[in-house]
């Protein structure tokens, strides 16, 4: 199962960012509440090198790699049974997130 990405920008606000530990990922806010790496159309403008915790399916494979430096995060991701359960999940906390910001819905996952 593959994440379903449909590029609408809401992970990367800071009504999501603020539960992460945004100093030790690198990831900066600026004024709009939205992650620096956020381009005006909605893409990462670091996509390629982009930090772990933007990396969706990679992340829940690479968990353990966070136990330390990221205690609630590696919590979170090890309560889930699988990582299509895990995939699901973020699946519907985006579309939570794109209601939320009152995003167009043609971004919700289906």
């Amino acid at each position: 199962m593959a994440y379903g990405c449909t590029k609408c920008g809401a992970c990367c606000t800071e009504i999501n960012l603020k539960n992460y530990n945004t100093d030790y990922w690198g990831i900066t806010i600026n004024d709009n509440g939205n992650c620096t790496n956020l381009t005006s159309e909605k893409t990462c403008g670091i996509y390629n090198d982009r930090p772990l915790i933007c990396r969706i399916e990679e992340l829940y494979d690479r968990r353990e790699e966070v136990r330390e430096s990221d205690p609630g995060l590696y919590t979170l991701l090890s309560n889930f049974k699988s990582k299509e359960e895990y995939i699901k999940h973020e699946e519907n906390s985006c579309n939570y997130m794109i209601d939320y910001l009152g995003l167009d819905k043609k971004y919700k996952i289906i």
